[in-house]
């Protein structure tokens, strides 16, 4: 399905409201935030929206690797506080994926298990994985 960010077009927003409220088979949606971003007017929107249908969903952070730890524990604790007040059908489990980066320690075992998490977390939403 298209998004609604960088790159979507206007027409896609009625495509996507109306496949959100007609498809009862969804479980749960996953929507994808860019920390070193934050949160934006069009992620609220939609969350607005969600919370309004009523559909579960679920924050996945990505690009982990283009801040530094610290940095993204910031970004992250900031994105949990405007969820835990302002979301109502949030999953409130926060996600996070990133590349491997060869000049970070462990970088390619925290890539391999945030990776696993994001899967866990779909199949779970899918009803596969209990």
């Amino acid at each position: 399905m298209p998004g609604y960010g960088f790159k979507s077009q206007e027409a896609w927003g009625d495509l996507i409201l109306r496949y959100l409220r007609d498809r009862a088979q969804l479980k749960r949606l996953f929507i994808i935030i860019d920390p070193v971003a934050g949160i934006k007017e069009t992620d609220k929107q939609i969350m607005q929206i969600l919370d309004q249908q009523p559909l579960t969903y679920q924050v996945v952070l990505t690009k982990r690797d283009r801040l530094s730890k610290e940095a993204f524990e910031e970004s992250k604790g900031e994105i949990e506080k405007y969820l835990v007040k302002h979301a109502i059908c949030c999953y409130p489990e926060l996600l996070a994926t990133g590349k491997r980066r060869k000049s970070q320690k462990n970088s390619a075992e925290q890539t391999a298990e945030d990776i696993k998490r994001v899967q866990w977390a779909i199949m779970t939403a899918a009803g596969i994985a209990k």
